[in-house]
């Protein structure tokens, strides 16, 4: 089969063909060939969405893949330019895991603090995450 229908893609793409047409409409995904006014996609599509799904789950968000898929000179190669995003992201994924460690502390400290509240045990949390 050279092409699919929207059932087709979304079913291998194992998303909702309702995320298909909002992929295309923030330009995503490109505005699909038509035959007999039937979305048709080929492979390639197939392999821009596991892209899509891969940045996703690495933390990119729509617009970061919009500027990876085309927002970079013609002569930067993909390579390139997920280095250049790379490093972008890689300090804002930090600072989220330094947010989730100070957090995690505070969790951990309530779980172990005998305070009435959880306001009065926060209040009391020291900056090494104990409880006073």
């Amino acid at each position: 089969m050279n092409s699919f229908s929207i059932g087709d893609l979304a079913d291998k793409a194992e998303i909702r063909a309702s995320t298909i047409r909002y992929y295309e409409s923030i330009g995503l995904l490109p505005n699909p060939k038509r035959v007999n006014g039937q979305r048709r996609y080929t492979k390639k599509i197939l392999d821009q969405i596991k892209f899509i799904k891969i940045a996703h789950s690495a933390g990119f968000s729509n617009q970061e893949i919009l500027v990876l898929l085309e927002g970079f000179e013609q002569q930067a190669a993909p390579s390139e330019r997920w280095k250049q995003m790379a490093n972008t992201k890689r300090v804002e994924l930090k600072e989220k895991k330094h947010q989730i460690e100070a957090m995690l502390n505070v969790l951990d400290t309530g779980l172990k603090c005998d305070c009435l509240t959880w306001s009065e045990c926060f209040t009391k949390i020291s900056p090494d995450g104990r409880c006073n």
